[in-house]
């Protein structure tokens, strides 16, 4: 099964949906799941070796939380294109929170094997 784990930030962001995202495709992995972590470019994936997955990195503006100390990024034209493909590849998305706008594009498209 291809997952798509689609969160805010990755795990360096240090924020607890962030880390629980991370600790979730780690778990998945050390299951011989299928995983790809989709998430903001605001700060870097991880790389270490217990993080096999391919890691999606969207460009994403992050203006609220530079000035305003509130994580909310939002993706770019491109980025909004990219994660409806990745959706689309994907048997399974799984969300760190709905309502973030990175996460509420993931619902206008059907993952694969839907809608076709």
């Amino acid at each position: 099964m291809k997952l798509l784990m689609i969160t805010n930030y990755f795990e360096s962001h240090r924020g607890g949906l962030d880390l629980i995202g991370g600790r979730l495709v780690r778990e998945l992995l050390r299951l011989g799941e299928d995983v790809r972590w989709l998430a903001s470019d605001a700060t870097p994936p991880a790389r270490d070796s217990e993080l096999g997955c391919r890691e999606v990195t969207i460009r994403a503006l992050n203006t609220t939380e530079r000035r305003l100390a509130i994580p909310f990024p939002f993706p770019s034209p491109r980025a909004i294109w990219r994660i409806g493909r990745e959706v689309r590849r994907s048997d399974a998305v799984l969300l760190q929170d709905s309502l973030y706008p990175m996460c509420i594009r993931h619902s206008c498209l059907p993952a694969s094997g839907e809608g076709r």
